[in-house]
Order: C-alpha cells, then structure tokens, then sequence
C-alpha cells in the first residue's frame, strides 16, 4: 500500500470540502481521493497497484480567492 500525505494551509472547516487531491494510476483512472485526517490541515489517500509507472497527484483548491499552500509527501 502506499500512502500520500498532504499538508494544507491555511484550513477550517469551510475550507475542508474545497482542497484536497485526487490520485491517478499511469492509465489516467481516478484510484483515490483524499479524506480528512483528525488534525486539521492534513489530508491522506492510500491505495495499492501492480501496475508499474507514473502515479499523479492532483492538487486542489475550490476556494475563491483564498490561496492555499500544500505540502506532499509519499
């Protein structure tokens, strides 16, 4: 399994719905999105594949106007 790790700032419960990411197997297909964890400002995904290649993070913010920084880690 591997897990991906986002750091959000700034965050809040208004923010919660609107930043996140989507992660994406080398064929292109959506094969997980982040949730929430119990500390605010960070979001996970964790998902398993045998398909070797490049996975994409894709990072977003929903927001208008209000800038976010993001932090990944595998």
């Amino acid at each position: 399994d591997v897990t991906v790790e986002a750091t959000i700032a700034p965050d809040d419960p208004v923010l919660a719905s609107a930043v996140g990411f989507n992660v994406y197997n080398p064929d292109g297909i959506r094969i997980a999105e982040s949730t929430a964890r119990s500390t605010p400002g960070r979001r996970h995904a964790t998902f398993s594949s045998d398909v070797a290649g490049t996975y994409t993070v894709q990072l977003y913010n929903y927001t208008d106007g209000t800038p976010i920084s993001y932090t990944i880690t595998w």
